[in-house]
């Protein structure tokens, strides 16, 4: 993953594990998903001293001393921030901030914050950080530094808080957050945001570096399954931290089958942007599953992806029926299909959840690569699954078990919160 050098004792931090706060963002660097020019980089730096990019907002509805829940990044992207509210719904006494994108014109701090990046580029001069990453660090300590005033501003937010729990304790700001409750001896937890997997040395990939499990600060990781905690003990997770909760995409739904066994249709469902190189596979399966069973495919693609991507290897193909939309969920999608291709979406677990027949493809980036049920890695293995009705279903009772685990999710996170709270008084 490459060396990430020992920071502490950076002016403004001087209590706090940079290296932690910033190890997401530094890892991002060196994988090369972070590919930006020294000189933009810098006038970036200069930017968000000026503007804030992120606000944050306080809701404070209780009266007493309440569970803290932080919801960084869920303004990024349409789906995340119901799931954060479902979850916390659970919880009766709680305050919240939210981390929202924004442009807010900062000058008060404006000075303050110059000043920090002129102390910090002299405190890293002997690091063995290239000026890139110095530059990257310092740009994202600026912004967590935003949340730090305004923590610090509304004395509320500590002397309310009785416990935290946050979105994602792998992000800097959340990490943050962790650390500065943590300080003031209160119990922290993070949710699980997405699928997390122990490290892959021989994948250079920052989806499988194991950060989140890693670089989880939080008193407390609360998985979704079987799946996630085998992966956090590989990972080194103590696991009196790993608490199994369930999959908080599916908290509010029904169990129930969604399958269109009546259409002559199925769904390719394509990965994200770090694990890109299994779209155009999965493509390529799909037209070799219409053409041998005279079907017709609608192709999903990631919430970040653009539906254009793979037009080159779509257009004028007679076997596809559509491009599922971008406002369209999973489920409107599901009821659509007889059964689905996918690689690493973590749409695969909502689909397992919901009994719908999925095939994973075994990819060389596999962040499903423990689970052996229902898989294929050629169209002769794939035309064998779909022949053999008696096999999927053992496969997926098998399924069920290692990445649902817990079927009454919103009783589950409500009683750990519960028991949580009380813990903590």
């Amino acid at each position: 993953m490459g060396n990430i050098p020992k920071i502490i004792n950076l002016f403004k931090f001087e209590e706090y594990n940079v290296n932690s706060i910033t190890l997401l963002t530094q890892t991002s660097v060196i994988l090369g998903k972070s590919k930006q020019s020294l000189l933009k980089t810098f006038l970036e730096v200069l930017y968000v001293c000026f503007v804030k990019r992120v606000n944050y907002s306080y809701n404070n509805t209780s009266k007493e001393k309440a569970i803290l829940c932080f919801g960084v990044d869920v303004e990024k992207r349409k789906d995340l921030r119901p799931l954060f509210d479902n979850v916390i719904s659970t919880i009766s006494d709680k305050h919240i901030i939210y981390e929202e994108e924004a442009l807010v014109i900062t000058i008060n701090n404006a000075l303050s914050n110059l000043l920090c990046v002129f102390v910090w580029l002299i405190q890293l001069r002997k690091s063995d950080l290239n000026y890139l990453r110095k530059l990257v660090l310092i740009r994202k300590l600026i912004e967590v530094l935003h949340l730090k005033r305004f923590i610090e501003k509304n004395k509320d937010i500590t002397d309310k808080t009785v416990a935290l729990v946050v979105f994602n304790d792998s992000l800097p700001s959340g990490n943050f957050i962790v650390q500065y409750f943590k300080k003031r001896k209160i119990k922290t937890s993070t949710l699980q945001h997405g699928i997390v997997v122990s490290p892959r040395e021989e994948i250079n990939n920052v989806d499988f570096s194991g950060l989140e499990l890693q670089n989880s600060n939080s008193d407390y990781f609360l998985a979704w399954n079987e799946f996630t905690r085998k992966e956090a003990l590989k990972a080194g997770m103590e696991s009196e931290k790993v608490k199994v909760l369930g999959i908080t995409r599916c908290i509010n739904l029904e169990n129930k089958v969604i399958n269109n066994q009546e259409t002559n249709v199925f769904g390719v469902v394509l990965d994200g942007e770090f694990t890109k190189e299994n779209n155009p596979v999965l493509i390529k399966f799909a037209k070799e599953i219409a053409q041998c069973l005279g079907m017709k495919f609608i192709v999903r693609f990631h919430p970040r992806m653009d539906v254009h991507s793979y037009d080159n290897l779509l257009d004028n193909d007679n076997w596809l029926l559509e491009v599922s939309g971008i406002n369209e969920d999973i489920y409107q999608y599901m009821k659509k299909v007889r059964f689905s291709l996918i690689a690493n979406s973590t749409a695969y677990i909502e689909m397992i959840f919901m009994h719908h027949i999925v095939y994973k493809y075994n990819s060389l980036m596999d962040k499903y690569e423990s689970v052996k049920w229902g898989t294929f890695s050629n169209i002769e293995e794939l035309l064998n699954k779909l022949n053999s009705q008696e096999s999927n279903l053992t496969e997926q009772s098998h399924l069920y078990h290692e990445l649902i685990t817990i079927p009454n999710i919103r009783e589950s996170y409500a009683n750990f919160f519960h028991d949580f709270y009380d813990l903590s008084k």
